[in-house]
């Protein structure tokens, strides 16, 4: 692994883009994957923090919650300077114009927060979910999108990638 880091992935002329998950993730990308309180431990940061220390650009993968986005995680596994976006399953997040906070540019019109509403969302009820399920003030894009579905092609080529479906069930 180390060779792999040091000359795969690190070095001057690095363009890779590493793809974490998080225990928690605070509003500058900092990711908690150690330590919840004094006393109770998570899994830990794993090769982690080798990928955020040598990869170009750090995308995180992680599922919204209150409990999951906060303002400041209580432990830091991995700063979050290279942390560039974060993908939750309510929406995109990016540091614009080197800005160190997360801003919502995308949301899933779709996806709902542990609130679990039936009723379909407007896209103002949906930034209200997306900010309750948020532990710190939700900062917006002016040209905030929407996701669109997949299309039935991209879906057809991504079973292609998974025909066990191991990972998209």
């Amino acid at each position: 692994s180390f060779d792999v880091y040091s000359f795969l992935v690190g070095g001057n002329n690095n363009s890779c883009i590493a793809v974490l998950g998080a225990g928690q993730i605070d509003k500058l990308g900092n990711i908690n994957s150690t330590k919840l309180t004094k006393d109770l431990y998570l899994t830990g940061a794993g090769g982690g923090t080798d990928a955020t220390s040598t990869a170009n650009e750090v995308m995180v993968v992680a599922p919204q919650s209150a409990r999951r986005f906060l303002d400041k995680v209580f432990y830091v596994t991995m700063s979050g300077e290279r942390v560039k976006s974060l993908v939750s399953s309510l929406g995109i997040f990016e540091k614009l114009d080197g800005d160190q906070e997360f801003t919502l540019t995308h949301y899933f019109p779709t996806a709902k927060g542990e609130t679990k509403s039936v009723m379909p969302m407007s896209a103002e009820e949906k930034l209200k979910d997306i900010q309750a399920n948020c532990g710190w003030q939700l900062k917006v894009a002016r040209d905030i999108k929407e996701v669109k579905p997949p299309t039935l092609e991209e879906l057809r080529l991504l079973r292609l990638l998974d025909p066990r479906k191991e990972f998209l069930g």
